[in-house]
């Protein structure tokens, strides 16, 4: 067997900004990193939701753009975004002193794990640009997300604020974000303009490469490497800087290919903000789906990688941004037990690893979770149906499941509810009529989930030929076949479509 020396980066992100966290449990948050052998935590300080770090050169930072008009961000995004002074009386949020910050960092290093602290720019500052407006193209608060790139004043503000963070971090990385940024305002701003002529500069692309290149070259200078998301590729990138691939892998790839070290955080695998169950059962989260399986499937190299590109890929880290995530208990339930598969892909090459031997060991890390008190999300006992359907011998086969390990499933298929006494689903069930299944999980003799009903309906139009009189146009399925050949999987015409192809028109897709 392959020896498992596991990536050099192992990491977990959390977003403070869009909703505080207290700072006791960011020292819990690091016991259980170290537990499960992470070494980097990525702390994500700075966002237009609020600003979480003081600086003392900047009071006003902490004084107001630390704070908002409501406690819920998704309140606050949807009822003006405005900032407040801390002490008003509606005035939420908060800040961390350096002191605390220093105190979390000496924490963090003897467990083993170094905190990498992110500063947004020149994207997401809205609540920057919201007292201090002379760093925007506009000049006024409120109008723009993005610093003014033609602004010196820009730079020496960051210079200003990175000299105040190097002094309190350690780290040899320092993340400057860099993504998302809007960049119209620069298209019309003079002092913008008037840069990109200087400098040659053929784009806002390179203009916001220009921004980056200065702050690297800044971080440098202090002994430092940049970091940031994947959006710093644009326009170019400096010898030395680090990409994180947050949409998808493509600009890993990129990266890589150029000579980049890349740290692996594909929204689909990594970004544990999005629902891991039936979304109809949790509270709300921003999206997605990304089931604990899913994770654990993760491989950080993507195949494509040519091998002697391969080393530049550092490792993978879990992103938690908080938009939908109030409090610290909603942190634990979406980080765990995710992390645990996640700490398992950054440990051990794929070829070792197994969904079901993890599964089996999983049983057992519930119980430290429980003692050391973690919000964790349980697994589901809801049932999960998968039918297949055999054309050619006209027999569906359904397979049941559920999230628990070793699921106790009751099934009917004459359509009466399950009960204590029902048949125990062990293996697949075949059928060659029409039934209707419910199945549900129990302990003992008492039903513990819902009752799941799945209706099989072998009619007498399976692989009958069909003709359509007007040219089908839209998803193909499976053609004209795509009715009658008795897989609902590929069925995907609602009512709505079906009465409009009666009518005689044309659906596109």
């Amino acid at each position: 067997m392959k020896i498992n020396h596991g990536f050099s980066y192992r990491g977990m992100h959390l977003d403070v900004s869009r909703n505080f966290m207290p700072f006791n449990f960011l020292k819990k948050y690091i016991d259980l990193l170290a537990l499960y052998k992470f070494n980097y935590f990525h702390w994500h300080l700075t966002d237009g939701a609020g600003w979480r770090l003081e600086i003392k050169q900047y009071p006003e930072l902490t004084q107001k753009a630390a704070w908002r008009t409501h406690m819920l961000w998704k309140d606050w995004w949807n009822n003006g975004r405005q900032y407040v002074d801390q002490g008003s009386p509606n005035a939420s949020g908060g800040y961390y002193t350096q002191d605390q910050a220093r105190e979390l960092v000496a924490y963090a290093e003897k467990r083993g794990i170094t905190i990498i602290p992110e500063i947004e720019m020149p994207g997401h500052s809205e609540e920057v640009l919201a007292v201090y407006p002379e760093l925007s193209c506009t000049g006024k608060p409120y109008t723009q997300g993005e610093f003014c790139l033609g602004n010196e004043k820009t730079y020496q503000f960051l210079k200003n604020v990175l000299d105040e963070v190097l002094a309190i971090f350690p780290s040899q990385y320092i993340h400057i974000g860099g993504d998302e940024a809007d960049k119209s305002h620069w298209k019309n701003c003079p002092k913008c303009q008037a840069l990109m002529q200087k400098d040659s500069l053929k784009s806002e692309d390179e203009l916001q490469s220009y921004a980056i290149k200065q702050m690297d070259e800044y971080l440098q200078s202090k002994g430092r490497k940049l970091i940031g998301w994947d959006e710093i590729l644009q326009g170019g990138l400096s010898e030395g800087a680090t990409v994180m691939s947050w949409r998808g892998e493509e600009g890993g790839i990129q990266a890589a290919n150029a000579g980049h070290d890349v740290i692996m955080t594909p929204g689909g695998y990594l970004y544990f903000d999005g629902y891991q169950t039936d979304p109809r059962t949790q509270p709300e989260a921003i999206g997605g789906y990304l089931p604990l399986e899913k994770v654990y499937s993760y491989n950080p190299i993507p195949e494509e990688l040519p091998e002697d590109k391969r080393k530049h890929i550092l490792g993978a880290q879990a992103n938690i941004w908080t938009e939908y995530i109030p409090n610290f208990q909603q942190v634990e339930y979406m980080a765990f037990p995710r992390a645990l598969a996640l700490s398992e892909v950054v440990w051990t090459d794929q070829e070792n690893r197994s969904w079901k031997d993890f599964q089996k060991r999983l049983q057992q890390q519930y119980k430290i979770l429980q003692k050391l008190e973690v919000n964790y999300y349980r697994p589901s006992y809801n049932v999960i149906n998968k039918v297949e359907f055999d054309s050619a011998q006209v027999k569906n086969t359904v397979i049941l499941s559920s999230e628990q390990f070793i699921p106790n499933i009751k099934y009917t298929i004459d359509g009466s509810e399950p009960n204590g006494g029902s048949t125990v689903y062990n293996l697949p069930i075949e059928l060659s009529k029409s039934a209707v299944i419910k199945a549900a999980s129990f302990i003992d003799s008492t039903r513990v989930s819902p009752v799941e009903t799945i209706e099989l309906d072998l009619h007498k139009a399976i692989g009958k030929e069909v003709k359509y009189n007007i040219p089908w146009e839209g998803y193909p399925a499976q053609g004209n076949r795509t009715l009658t050949n008795g897989d609902q999987r590929n069925t995907y015409l609602s009512g709505w479509s079906m009465a409009r192809i009666h009518q005689g028109y044309r659906y596109r897709g």
